[in-house]
C-alpha cells in the first residue's frame, strides 16, 4: 500500500510514474490526493492531471475503486470535488468496497474507506470472559447446588467433571460474557457535553451538505467553533483532575500506573504476528502456538540441566519410595469447612484455567455447595488420586521488556491451572507451613515464603559481616530530599529501620532478634568512632533523634494449627440498630429484654480509653472491677483488646459457668471474629485462653457505647481512672504507628488540616546564631547554629511561601515585618525578595545607636517582657 500527494501545479513526468508502478510489488494499492479531476471518477471537468492519471490506469492495466463519492471539500467556492483516489490491482477489486465517511474530522478530506468484503481474514479476538460487576448472584446460587451424591459415588474424574459443568452451566445462565471483540480506546474526556456539541455539529453539517447555502455554512462554523471549545475545556479539565488524583494518599502502584498512562506507555497486549524461527518465517496462528510450546519445553525439560545434575537426578529417581502416612497426625486428618473457608478467603481473583471456573464463583456459592466441594477434597486426599483435568492448564506467553517478539526464546510461560487445584493446594500449604514452623525445619537463614520473613532479614546479616570484617564506606552518599512534600531519603530509612527493628524485637524467633537487642562490637566501635556501627546501634541514635523512649514489644503468639476450629460463640442482638438515629431508650429497653433472656450468664462489661498520655483498660464484674494502664503509644483498639483480655483472665481464675463479655467496640468483636487470620499478639492471647477455658460457657455481644446502659458506664469511668498497671507493652502494630507519626514531626501540622493556607517559616532568635555562649552549647553536643541557607532549604521542602527571621535582640520591628510579609502571602502579593535577615550593624546604621554594643544594650531591656511567637 503506498500513499501518494503529488502537488497540484507541478507537472509529473510520465516515465516517472511508469517507473513508480513498475517497482511495486502486486498486488498493491495507489491511494492519495492526486489533484486531478476527471469525469471517470465524478468530477464535473477534466484537468491534465486527470488526463494523465487516466492514461496511467489504462496502460497498465490497473483498476479505479472510486464510486463518483465526493473526497474534498473547498471552503473558499464551497463546493464539493472528487481528487483522492483508490487504485489497486485487478486481482484486488472483488474483495474491497470502496466508500467515504460523512464527516470532514476538521479537515478539508473525507476519509477514505476501503472495506475487505470476504469473511475469511481472521479478525483478532479476545478470550471471552464472565463480567462479574453484572454478575446475578443470588440466581447463580439459586443455580448452583452441588449434592453429596455428585461426589460420592462415581469416580474422582467424574465427580470432578459433574461439579465443572454444575457450575460452569449455572454460571452462564447468571453471568454475562463479553463478545471478544476487541474494545474500541474510548477518551477519558468525552462526557454528555461533548456528545451533544457533535450531535449538533453533525446536524449543521449535513445541512450545509444538502443544502450549501452561506447561512448553513455560518451555521456550521459556528457549532464546529463551539464544539472545539467544549472539547477542549474537557480535556483540559479532565487532565487537572487526572493530575490532582495522585496524592500522597495513593499506593504506589496506582502511582506509578497513572504515571505510564501519562507518558503514554501502555502494556503491548497485541497478538503475535508472525515468529522468526530456524530461519524462516511462520504466520499461521497454530504453527506459532507449536513453536512457542516446543521452545519452552525444551527450556524445561531435563536437557537444560548439567550433566552432573541429570546423573544424580537418574540415581535418585531409580530409588523407590515408600511412603505410609499416619492417619494419627494431625495434619493428616480429613480437611473441614473452616480450613476450606479460610483458604477460599484468600485466594484472589486470578484468571481461571481451562475448565472456566473462576474464584469469584467458588465465593459466591451456598454453604451446602462448599461442604459438597469439601467432601471431593476429602475424597482425594483419603484415596490419593489427582483428577486428570487438573494435570492441563493454559500456557500464556508473556514476552519479555525489551526483547525481540519475534524470537519464540524471549517468552515468559504463564500457566494457568484449575481455581479447584489452587484451592485444595492451598489448604495443603497451610497445613505444610504450620508443621514445618512448628517443628523448626526451616534452617534460620531462609527468609522466602515465610510469615514475618523478608529479604531485609539476610541483608542485615549480610552487612552485619561486612561491618566485621573492617569494611567501610569511602563514598558518601549525600541524602536526597524529595521535593513534593515527602520526607527526605535519610528520614525514609529510619522509619523503615524503626519499622523492622520493632519488627524483630516482636519475634523472638528471629534469627536477628538477640544481636540487634544486645548488638556486638560495643567496645569497638566507642573506641574507633570512625568505623560504621552496626544495626543495634544505629537503632539507638535513631531512637534518640526522634526523642522515642525504650518500650518492650509484645513478642508473636503462635498461630493455631489450620486444622483446629477457633470459632466463638457471639450474640449479634445490638447489630440491627443503626445508631445515629436510634435513641438511647430504646437501646436500654432492648438491653433489658436481652438481659432477661440470658439472666443465667454472669455479665462481664469491658472498656478501653485513650486521652493524651492516659490509655487504660477496665473489666467490671458484678460484684468488683479490674482496671489497669497502658502504655501511651498503645492505641484505643488495644485497649478495648486488652480490657476483653483482662476479663478473660479473670474469668480463668473463678468458676464461673456461664459468662457474656460485653464490649462497645465493634473492630474488637470483628477482630475476634476472625481471630485466626489476626495478627495482633492480644487477639491470639484472648483465643489461646477462651480455648483453655472448655468448662465455661462465654459469649461475646456487641453494645452501644454511651446510650445508659450501666455496665458499660461504669467500665467507661473505670478505664479513664486506671492508674494501677502491670509491665508496659506495646504490640508491634501500635509501635509501627508511632514509628509512622514520629515520621511528621518535621512536617507543619498545618498542611494536614488546612492545605490551602501559606506558610510562613519564621525562625526566631536568629541573634543566637552568632552568640558565643550558644555557639559553646551546641559544640558540646558536637552541633552548629542552623544557617539561613538551611533554614531557606527546609522551608523549600515543606512548601513554605518564604522563610523569614526575627529577633527582637537585633531589630524591635523584626517581629511586626514578619506579621506583614504574612499578610502579603495571604493576599497572594508575597515576592521573591521578602526574605528578612538583617544584620545588627544595618540596624545601628539606621538610627540613634553609635555602635552594636551600644544597640544591644539598649535591646536586652526591651527584650526582657518579650514574648516568642
Amino acid at each position: 500500500m503506498l500513499l501518494v500527494s503529488p502537488p497540484p501545479r507541478v507537472h509529473i513526468e510520465k516515465t516517472h510514474l511508469d517507473e513508480l508502478i513498475r517497482k511495486l510489488p502486486s498486488p498493491f494499492f495507489l491511494l492519495g490526493d492526486f489533484n486531478g479531476h476527471n469525469t471517470l471518477w465524478g468530477s464535473t471537468d477534466t484537468n491534465p492531471r486527470g488526463c494523465q492519471i487516466e492514461t496511467l490506469v489504462e496502460d497498465h492495466g490497473l483498476c479505479l475503486l472510486n464510486d463518483n463519492s465526493y473526497t474534498h471539500f473547498h471552503q473558499a467556492s464551497q463546493t464539493f470535488h472528487t481528487i483522492d483516489l483508490a487504485i489497486c490491482s485487478p486481482s484486488l477489486v472483488p474483495y474491497w468496497k470502496f466508500s467515504t465517511c460523512t464527516d470532514l474530522f476538521n479537515s478539508d478530506h473525507f476519509p477514505i474507506v476501503l472495506t475487505y468484503v470476504k469473511n475469511d481474514f481472521p479478525f483478532p479476538k479476545r478470550p471471552v470472559k464472565y463480567i462479574f460487576e453484572k454478575a446475578d448472584w443470588p440466581l447463580f446460587e439459586s443455580l448452583c447446588q452441588l449434592t453429596p451424591n455428585m461426589v460420592d459415588k462415581d469416580s474422582i474424574d467424574v465427580a470432578v467433571n459433574t461439579i465443572t459443568d454444575c457450575i460452569i452451566s449455572s454460571a452462564d445462565n447468571s453471568i454475562p460474557k463479553t463478545s471478544g471483540n476487541i474494545p474500541k480506546l474510548c477518551k477519558p474526556w468525552w462526557n454528555t457535553e461533548c456528545d451533544t456539541c457533535q450531535k449538533t455539529l453533525e446536524k449543521a453539517w449535513y445541512n450545509f451538505r444538502r443544502y450549501p447555502t452561506t447561512h448553513n455554512l455560518i451555521k456550521f462554523k459556528k457549532a464546529r467553533a463551539k464544539f472545539r471549545q467544549i472539547r477542549r475545556r474537557s480535556m483540559n479539565t479532565t487532565w487537572c483532575s487526572y493530575v490532582n488524583s495522585i496524592t500522597r494518599q495513593v499506593s504506589s502502584k496506582i502511582f506509578w500506573d497513572k504515571v505510564r498512562k501519562i507518558f503514554g506507555c501502555y502494556s503491548d497486549t497485541q497478538n503475535i504476528s508472525f515468529l522468526n524461527y530456524n530461519g524462516q518465517v511462520i504466520s499461521d496462528a497454530k504453527e506459532i502456538g507449536n513453536v512457542i510450546g516446543q521452545t519452552l519445553s525444551e527450556i524445561s525439560s531435563d536437557s537444560s540441566y548439567p550433566n552432573d545434575f541429570i546423573a544424580f537426578k537418574k540415581c535418585e529417581e531409580q530409588k523407590s519410595v515408600d511412603f505410609l502416612p499416619s492417619y494419627a497426625e494431625d495434619y493428616n486428618s480429613t480437611f473441614s469447612y473452616h480450613e476450606l473457608k479460610d483458604a477460599l478467603r484468600k485466594s484472589n481473583p486470578t484468571s481461571p484455567g481451562p475448565d472456566q471456573i473462576h474464584n469469584n464463583m467458588l465465593k459466591h456459592l451456598g454453604e451446602s455447595s462448599l461442604l459438597t466441594i469439601l467432601l471431593l477434597f476429602n475424597r482425594i486426599w483419603q484415596e490419593r488420586v489427582f483428577p486428570l483435568s487438573w494435570l492441563k492448564a493454559i500456557v500464556v506467553p508473556i514476552p519479555k521488556p525489551g526483547k525481540d517478539k519475534q524470537d519464540p526464546n524471549n517468552y515468559r510461560p504463564i500457566a494457568l491451572t484449575s481455581c479447584l487445584s489452587k484451592l485444595l493446594e492451598r489448604m495443603v500449604s497451610a497445613r505444610l507451613m504450620h508443621v514445618l514452623e512448628r517443628s523448626k525445619w526451616f534452617i534460620p537463614s531462609q527468609s522466602g515464603f515465610r510469615r514475618r520473613r523478608g529479604t531485609i532479614d539476610n541483608l542485615l546479616k549480610l552487612e552485619t559481616a561486612i561491618l566485621a570484617t573492617g569494611a567501610f564506606r569511602t563514598t558518601p552518599i549525600p541524602s536526597l530530599h524529595v521535593v513534593s512534600g515527602e520526607p527526605s531519603l535519610e528520614l525514609r530509612r529510619h522509619r523503615l529501620s524503626l519499622s523492622y527493628f520493632y519488627k524483630i524485637k516482636s519475634d523472638e524467633s528471629h534469627p536477628q532478634h538477640y544481636k540487634v537487642i544486645n548488638p556486638i562490637f560495643g567496645s569497638l566501635f566507642s573506641v574507633r568512632l570512625s568505623f560504621t556501627p552496626t544495626f543495634g546501634f544505629r537503632i539507638g541514635e535513631i531512637l534518640r533523634y526522634f526523642e522515642i523512649e525504650v518500650f518492650p514489644v509484645v513478642s508473636n503468639v503462635e498461630d493455631p494449627p489450620p486444622w483446629k476450629e477457633t470459632q466463638l460463640d457471639f450474640i449479634d442482638d445490638f447489630l440491627h440498630f443503626f445508631k445515629p438515629s436510634t435513641s438511647d431508650i430504646v437501646f436500654q429497653q432492648h438491653f433489658y429484654d436481652h438481659r432477661q433472656h440470658y439472666s443465667d450468664y454472669i455479665p462481664i462489661y469491658t472498656d478501653g480509653s485513650k486521652s493524651d498520655n492516659h490509655v487504660g483498660s477496665a473489666a467490671v464484674f458484678p460484684d468488683f472491677t479490674i482496671a489497669e494502664t497502658l502504655h501511651h503509644f498503645c492505641s484505643v483498639y488495644t485497649s478495648e483488646l486488652y480490657a476483653i483480655y483482662l476479663g478473660l483472665l479473670k474469668i480463668s481464675t473463678l468458676n464461673f459457668k456461664k459468662a457474656i463479655i460485653y464490649t462497645d467496640s465493634r473492630s474488637g468483636i470483628n477482630a475476634l471474629r476472625s481471630a485466626k487470620h489476626n495478627t495482633h499478639p492480644l487477639v491470639m492471647q484472648c483465643l489461646h485462653l477462651h480455648h483453655t477455658l472448655k468448662k465455661s460457657k462465654i459469649k461475646y455481644c456487641w453494645i452501644p457505647g454511651h446510650v445508659g446502659i450501666p455496665g458499660n458506664e461504669r467500665a467507661d469511668k473505670a478505664a479513664k481512672s486506671a492508674n494501677a498497671s502491670r509491665e508496659a507493652f506495646v504490640p508491634l502494630i501500635d509501635a509501627l504507628q508511632a514509628v509512622k507519626l514520629s515520621q511528621y514531626r518535621w512536617f507543619p501540622e498545618i498542611r494536614q488540616h488546612s492545605q490551602n493556607i501559606p506558610i510562613i517559616l519564621c525562625g526566631c532568635q536568629s541573634d543566637l546564631r552568632n552568640d558565643a555562649e550558644t555557639m559553646c552549647a551546641l559544640a558540646k553536643l558536637k552541633k552548629v547554629p542552623v544557617t539561613a541557607e538551611q533554614a531557606l532549604g527546609v522551608s523549600r521542602q515543606i512548601h513554605a511561601t518564604t522563610y523569614v527571621e526575627t529577633s527582637s535582640r537585633s531589630c524591635p520591628r523584626s517581629a511586626r515585618e514578619a506579621f506583614e510579609i504574612s499578610a502579603l502571602a495571604a493576599l497572594g502579593k508575597l515576592n521573591k525578595n521578602h526574605i528578612l535577615r538583617t544584620p545588627l550593624s544595618s540596624v545601628a546604621s539606621r538610627g540613634k545607636y553609635k555602635n552594636k554594643d551600644v544597640l544591644k544594650e539598649d535591646l536586652r531591656d526591651r527584650t526582657r517582657n518579650c514574648i516568642l511567637m
